[in-house]
């Protein structure tokens, strides 16, 4: 079952070859609209999900990236600067990882609109497939208002909140950390992702889109606050991060 495991998509960093993976997807659901009013309120509160799905997927790709720099294999000439609100932040510009994040965030921007999310992990592995480092982000709760302003009023507040968790991971003690990150000469990285228990049903395999593999392990317990816990009237957001002193 996915509501009791993870699905990940991996990628192999110069040394490994990558396996191949897919993506489950959300079902399309079509409603029936009785009249012009809700079919206003439906088109309102899907662009409300749109938005916020938007948000919160820009900060986990900046999660992925941040982790690529920091403990991945790829030479710092690869990397891009950028700015995200008040902080600098790192891109990879190689290729197949642009791809690899692009395409499977786009299965995690749909299960965010949808609120089938409840975890989301980049996690770099060594070549014995044992987890050197990682950050787990924990989607604890989303609400989407019926209130139009509210997104508008919140997203400053949120931004922020994302600001000071990527700082967080880009400065803090888990850098200190991770000499047997970078003793590995061959390292692996991964996506992992684990729904919410009445998901599963609702997914199905789109044509020509990609499926997610099955991982048989659970979520680690031994896992460290990253920054404080993201808390708004739209979404309550957890980061973790996982040491490999602790394995």
């Amino acid at each position: 079952m996915l509501s009791d495991g993870w699905i990940c998509r991996c990628f192999t960093v110069p040394g490994i070859c990558s396996r191949s993976g897919c993506c489950l997807m959300a079902e399309t659901v079509w409603i029936s609209l009785r009249s012009g009013r809700n079919s206003v309120a439906i088109r309102g509160k899907s662009h409300r999900q749109e938005a916020l799905a938007d948000m919160v997927t820009e900060f986990l790709e900046i999660i992925c990236h941040t982790v690529l720099f920091n403990f991945g294999s790829y030479a710092a000439e690869t990397f891009g600067t950028a700015s995200y609100g008040d902080i600098l932040i790192h891109k990879c510009q190689v290729k197949e990882v642009l791809d690899y994040i692009s395409n499977a965030l786009q299965t995690v921007h749909r299960w965010i609109k949808f609120d089938m999310l409840s975890h989301f992990a980049a996690c770099v592995l060594d070549k014995d497939n044992r987890v050197v480092m990682e950050v787990v982000i924990i989607i604890m709760d989303t609400q989407y208002s019926h209130l139009r302003d509210v997104l508008t009023n919140e997203a400053a507040d949120m931004k922020r909140q994302f600001q000071q968790t990527i700082f967080t991971l880009q400065r803090g003690s888990y850098i200190e950390n991770m000499k047997n990150a970078f003793r590995c000469e061959e390292v692996r990285f991964e996506l992992h992702t684990k729904l919410r228990g009445n998901c599963e049903k609702k997914l199905q395999r789109r044509v020509g889109e990609f499926k997610w593999e099955k991982c048989d392990h659970h979520v680690p317990q031994n896992l460290h606050p990253c920054g404080r816990r993201i808390d708004s009237k739209l979404i309550e957001i957890v980061a973790m991060v996982r040491q490999t002193d602790e394995m």
